[in-house]
């Protein structure tokens, strides 16, 4: 084999989002609520019905967003600005102490996401088909 035959260095893909504790069942609300305190999403990791609206609201002083994970979401970077936000784009613009974002999620799929500012903020939105 010829060197450099092998790639599996280029599938050595380490996730950074190995243990996001318990996911919390919530497939019985049709809106939900989570606060971002502390530096922290309150319930991180929850699981929805498809159709549900989450809205994360920032009780911090420190501006933060919420957006899906995608390449290079593990170092810090520009959030979407108001302007760019869309309905069918899971990216929040910063948000400052009391503001909110909301995203409704229409596809059955399993959504990490983060902080831009501090991508150690994560969690995930597991999304089922409704029962």
């Amino acid at each position: 084999m010829p060197p450099g035959g092998e790639h599996a260095e280029d599938h050595a893909h380490h996730s950074a989002k190995a243990d996001l504790g318990p996911v919390v069942d919530l497939t019985g609300q049709s809106a939900v609520q989570i606060d971002i305190k502390d530096y922290a999403y309150a319930r991180p990791n929850i699981r929805i019905t498809k159709g549900t609206r989450v809205t994360w609201t920032n009780q911090d002083t420190v501006q933060h967003n919420v957006m899906q994970e995608h390449d290079n979401g593990d170092v810090a970077h520009a959030a979407p600005s108001v302007a760019d936000v869309r309905p069918d784009v899971f990216a929040g613009p910063l948000l400052a102490k009391g503001e909110r974002y909301s995203f409704t999620f229409t596809e059955v799929d399993s959504y990490p996401y983060h902080c831009a500012s501090h991508p150690y903020m994560n969690g995930v939105v597991v999304v089922t088909e409704k029962l």
